[in-house]
């Protein structure tokens, strides 16, 4: 029996376990729209697995300028014609679909560091001078505004809505918008095994069994000093407040989980923000 005879057996029975659903959806295309470094594949691969019968797409950028400025910045020829055939599919059936436009947010600290990661290895730097003082600088050099730039520039202008504009539902962990053509659910990486399914349920009557683990291997070289780097971060009052104190982090977090975040990060030798 072949590996796709079997791919598709699969598909069958899940369309027929989840039958109601499929009745549901026909007609809805999925999109995970989020920024980078916030757990995104994970959600992608776990909706394409539990409901292989869903239209899901997975993009970063969709706006004009936001997928000029990524295909700039992207230097694998054939990464570039992955990422133009994604962004045409979608724009081929934007406006004449329904969408469940989901997208996540994370602790600014940890998704930072993690660009940071990807940054480097997407810059093949040598692995023995990614020592924790060239990690430093490239934090303190980081541009800590792109989170909500990348709301307020890409999000929010493709959708036509203004997420900072409602609060942010802290009472159940995720929230939920509409807009013009369909229905936005905002989660958190921190509470995803918790809320990803209630939030599905609530706007399309799906249930997700699990979230799947992305792979990391990409970062895997320099996860050692990645890892140590919080051990000695100076993170002064002046740098906490351009991580923690932004519209995107006081929207998404309490003041508390704000400076428990920060707490984290910040250990052992390193100084916490007064």
């Amino acid at each position: 029996m072949s590996g796709r005879f079997r791919s598709r057996m699969r598909k069958a029975w899940k369309v027929l376990r989840h039958f109601p659903a499929y009745l549901r959806t026909r007609n809805t295309r999925f999109l995970v729209y989020t920024m980078g470094k916030v757990g995104s594949t994970s959600l992608y691969d776990s909706l394409r697995f539990e409901y292989p019968f869903l239209s899901v797409h997975h993009i970063h950028f969709l706006t004009e300028e936001g997928v000029a400025n990524q295909l700039a910045y992207t230097q694998s020829q054939p990464l570039i014609e992955v990422v133009k055939r994604q962004v045409k599919a979608i724009r081929s059936v934007w406006d004449r679909s329904v969408w469940v436009v989901i997208t996540l947010v994370r602790d600014p600290m940890a998704r930072d560091i993690s660009d940071i990661g990807e940054a480097i290895s997407v810059e093949n730097i040598d692995p023995a001078s990614v020592n924790v003082q060239y990690l430093k600088e490239r934090f303190d050099a980081f541009d800590h505004q792109y989170a909500l730039r990348w709301f307020r520039e890409e999000l929010n202008k493709q959708l036509q809505l203004d997420v900072f504009n409602t609060p942010f539902d802290h009472k159940k962990k995720y929230s939920v918008y509409r807009f013009p053509k369909g229905h936005l659910i905002v989660l958190r990486l921190e509470d995803l095994a918790d809320t990803a399914s209630p939030a599905l349920k609530e706007v399309a009557g799906l249930k997700l069994k699990r979230t799947t683990r992305a792979n990391t291997s990409a970062q895997k070289q320099y996860l050692e000093a990645l890892k140590n780097l919080s051990e000695h971060l100076t993170l002064t009052p002046e740098k906490y407040q351009e991580v923690y104190e932004n519209d995107y982090a006081e929207h998404f977090y309490t003041p508390e989980e704000r400076r428990n975040f920060a707490k984290r990060w910040v250990s052992n030798g390193g100084k916490g923000a007064s």
